[in-house]
């Protein structure tokens, strides 16, 4: 999410690519949220077309240009983060997926249980992740094979159950519940995670 001096990587004086910070949706959501609200709120970043180039914290200085070849890209970016519209459209192409085939792609796999919600080092808890369009948080997880029930339940530090969902004839693969903003905090509870009769499985969030 950063850049260095030209071709001076040993020369980096910390600064902020924003575009590499927004761009980083597609590959680290977690981090990529964590930065975008601090670089709104930067004044001198922010210009005509939403925030400049560069910033460097160091010193306060603000790149005033915006970069075309930086900046385009993040439509799609955004919107495949959103739908996931760029990746159906590409694996359309027989040749894309033979390519990928080629190379050594394969589908990823995941353990069952919670997967895509990154827990923060510090804190030990993972942070929901929020989509504007729909005004929900989101929590993920993967099924090995098809399960009857899945539930989830949160519990605030006072063991009192503050939410509860269930889906049921849940397909194998990736699975979500979706929790409205106005549910919940967004922080402090133990989400639990119960698969049929055959997993159970907590994450402090």
């Amino acid at each position: 999410m950063g850049a260095c001096g030209g071709r001076h990587p040993e020369d980096d004086q910390g600064v902020i690519a924003t575009c590499a910070s927004i761009g980083a949706i597609s590959v680290a959501p977690y981090y990529s949220f964590k930065a975008i609200p601090g670089l709104r709120e930067i004044a001198s970043l922010r210009g005509v077309y939403g925030v400049t180039d560069a910033y460097v914290p160091s010193t306060g200085y603000a790149d005033q240009r915006y970069l075309a070849v930086a900046v385009l890209p993040l439509v799609s970016i955004i919107e495949n983060y959103r739908t996931g519209l760029v990746h159906r459209l590409t694996m359309q192409n027989s040749r894309v997926r033979e390519g990928l085939a080629l190379a050594g792609f394969t589908t990823p796999s995941h353990p069952e249980g919670y997967c895509r919600m990154t827990v923060d080092i510090h804190t030990g808890r993972a942070d929901l992740l929020a989509n504007p369009d729909t005004e929900l948080y989101t929590v993920s997880y993967s099924l090995a094979s098809p399960a009857q029930k899945v539930v989830l339940t949160l519990t605030d530090s006072g063991g009192v159950e503050r939410y509860r969902a269930e889906q049921t004839s849940c397909p194998a693969g990736i699975g979500r519940f979706g929790i409205p903003y106005g549910a919940i905090a967004k922080r402090g509870y133990t989400a639990r995670l119960l698969i049929d009769s055959r997993a159970d499985k907590t994450l402090k969030i």
